[in-house]
């Protein structure tokens, strides 16, 4: 039935007319509203440049934000505003508007506010579906954008991560946020966040609890002996749940908390593999560990975008030994690799102002950008 549907919402966006007050805002593939999306949304009543126009935010799950109407995709009222509509914002492509057609739609302006810088071959994307306006946080990844999405950088903005604003603007409240809805004691200890790459199956051995030297034993006592606790953030897409639990091993999935940044306001080390999450984290600057035993596994299949090795902002670990001397040694100062670690901020971040938000805002306005 979805799918009939969708072929004649199609056929009806050809002829509807477009409002160009109209504009949709629709996130993560229908999972709830987050990230750079979530982020506009917020400050988007408080923009003057917004007076002008009449905000929707599509949502399944009957998301709130203050000053905007939140309406059912499936709904009568819903499939309407979304063929009148004349900006949609999204944050990955077909499935944030949950009727995949009407991303193709000609006549419409396609705004892509992303979900991080790409470290993962990807691509490559033929325009990336109908995208028109995509933003990057550097040259580098408008650069990575282009080649990978076949897009024009011209349609490429540098805007900078709205969602990273709040990194620089409001830190010490993220990180409440984070103890209040992981439940956690706020005594003084350090906190390791382990966030890992998506990958097919948690049973192959490059995850941190399946390498063979690993021994959970080892890692409570580890953890006793620093006064830490261990944080582990499994992705969004793949949320293994064999990892033990206990008062310092804490599992934060996307269900408990869906954006991250509070797990990196919180967190006195970052642990992680080929995910992106580094980059972001690189905006605090504070210690960041690879634990890659597959590396050049990995870099032949599925492949990555840059040379690891060359722009990796800390030291790498290829089993569970060498991570906890690496741990260890961050833990006692955390300020080695500093000077390295804002090399490659400036490289991969080029805003550390706490405006990306009021820049993606100004270009969602500009209609003259399309």
């Amino acid at each position: 039935m979805k799918k009939f549907i969708d072929q004649a919402i199609s056929i009806l966006d050809r002829i509807v007319p477009k409002d160009k007050n109209i504009i949709v805002f629709g996130a993560n593939e229908m999972r709830g509203i987050n990230g750079n999306v979530k982020a506009v949304l917020r400050s988007w009543p408080k923009n003057s440049k917004t007076k002008t126009f009449r905000p929707y935010v599509i949502s399944i799950y009957n998301e709130k934000f203050l000053g905007i109407e939140t309406i059912d995709p499936r709904s009568l009222k819903g499939i309407v505003i979304l063929l009148r509509s004349y900006t949609v914002v999204v944050s990955h492509v077909y499935s944030d508007l949950y009727w995949h057609t009407l991303y193709s739609g000609k006549g419409r302006r396609m705004i892509n506010l992303w979900h991080g810088i790409p470290l993962k071959r990807i691509g490559p994307w033929r325009g990336l579906g109908k995208t028109t306006i995509l933003i990057a946080s550097s040259k580098a990844e408008r650069l990575t954008l282009s080649a990978c999405t076949e897009l024009r950088l011209e349609n490429i903005f540098v805007t900078g991560f709205p969602r990273s604003d709040q990194l620089f603007n409001d830190l010490k409240n993220l990180r409440q946020e984070a103890i209040k809805k992981l439940n956690l004691k706020n005594v003084e200890q350090k906190w390791i966040l382990y966030a890992p790459t998506y990958r097919k199956s948690s049973r192959i051995p490059h995850y941190l609890h399946k390498m063979p030297d690993f021994s959970y034993k080892e890692l409570v006592n580890f953890l006793q002996k620093h006064n830490a606790s261990l944080i582990v953030r499994p992705h969004v897409n793949y949320m293994f749940s064999d990892f033990k639990e206990n008062d310092r091993i804490i599992f934060a999935p996307y269900s408990k908390l869906p954006e991250i940044e509070p797990l990196y306001a919180l967190a006195d080390i970052l642990v992680t593999d080929y995910s992106s999450s580094f980059f972001e984290y690189l905006n605090i600057n504070r210690p960041i560990i690879g634990l890659v035993p597959d590396l050049e596994e990995y870099e032949k299949n599925p492949g990555l975008l840059y040379d690891y090795e060359s722009i990796f902002p800390g030291p790498l670990a290829r089993n569970w030994d060498t991570l906890q001397k690496l741990i260890s040694e961050a833990l006692k100062d955390p300020k080695k690799y500093s000077s390295l670690r804002e090399d490659r901020k400036r490289l991969f971040n080029q805003f550390t102002d706490g405006n990306s938000t009021k820049r993606c805002i100004e270009l969602i306005c500009n209609l003259s950008i399309k």
